[in-house]
């Protein structure tokens, strides 16, 4: 009975600690990709794995891991607590590369109209914050130069499908240039030993 008892409470684990409703519903493994795609209530989150082999930033991404279901559970609370905030961040570091570089701007331009900018900035943050669990979601495990885990997360807007990537969320990492691909994807870091949120590409900013 005690034996029993205890296979009973591991099957039980892994539905237990992972938060939000999330459900491993397949892992492709094959040659050239291999990935583990987590349901969450309204969106799809894909785990790539180490050994995908990207065609963006290669000497950013030269290594890597990969994160575990666990990990992506936590950074997917972590995206909706931090979202608004790394708008913030990013706004900071920028503000620091304005000042740091005055003579390449109208700098009068930019103090002046530094406080609308930053609203409406943040406005729209707040705005993209609240429709965060339609969207979708390809992770990256990724380690930088002084030793820090970091996820590389892509939020991909599918409700207007232009150029039906429902296949291929799965697959590949998403990556195209034009109009569509700016209004509905964009690129986070979320750096796991500082428990922070950034740009993509503006964690030492």
């Amino acid at each position: 009975m005690q034996r029993q008892l205890i296979c009973i409470i591991l099957i039980l684990i892994p539905s237990l600690v992972l938060g939000q409703n999330a459900t491993v519903i397949k892992r492709n493994v094959g040659k050239s990709v291999q990935t583990k795609v987590l349901k969450f209530d309204m969106h799809l989150s894909v785990i790539f794995s180490k050994d995908y082999q990207t065609n963006f930033n290669r000497e950013y991404l030269a290594q890597r891991f990969t994160p575990d279901s666990l990990t992506i559970d936590l950074v997917e609370s972590k995206l909706e607590e931090q979202f608004v905030k790394a708008y913030k961040r990013y706004l900071e570091a920028e503000w620091k590369t304005f000042e740091q570089n005055k003579e390449s701007y109208d700098w009068k331009h930019l103090v002046k109209n530094k406080g609308q900018r930053e609203k409406s900035l943040i406005e729209a943050a707040r705005k993209e914050q609240k429709k965060l669990d339609e969207i979708h979601r390809q992770y990256l495990g990724l380690i930088n130069n002084k030793g820090e885990k970091i996820i590389l997360i892509q939020l991909v807007d599918l409700r207007n499908d232009e150029y039906e990537l429902k296949n291929s969320l799965e697959k590949e990492w998403i990556v195209g240039f034009g109009d569509w691909f700016e209004e509905n994807t964009s690129s986070f870091e979320y750096v796991i030993d500082r428990d922070k949120l950034y740009f993509f590409g503006w964690t030492e900013r």
